[in-house]
């Protein structure tokens, strides 16, 4: 077990800021990587299909959600996973 900062901000320590997560549930609440080309959390340009491929990770596996053209639509699908796969851990950005 971990503590989580729910603002993702490690010097707010407040008790209202805290809460208990296991390490896979303090990851979902992580930021988006300074390398995200597509502004969207598992979102990724895959070169072979020329799409914009989803996918998130949960439960110690990793899910795919298939190619869109349009990666605004392809970042809805994600967001929409990871609000039922992450609970309350989800992160937007």
């Amino acid at each position: 077990m971990v503590i989580d900062h729910i603002d993702n901000n490690p010097l707010n320590n407040k008790i209202e800021n805290l809460r208990p997560a296991n390490t896979s549930k303090n990851g979902f609440n992580r930021k988006m990587s300074a390398n995200n080309t597509s502004g969207f959390k598992g979102v990724t340009w895959n070169k072979t299909q020329k799409k914009w491929q989803t996918y998130i990770k949960a439960n110690n596996k990793t899910y795919y959600f298939g190619y869109f053209k349009h990666k605004e639509i392809a970042g809805a699908v994600v967001l929409l996973a990871r609000y039922k796969l992450h609970g309350e851990f989800m992160r937007i950005a």
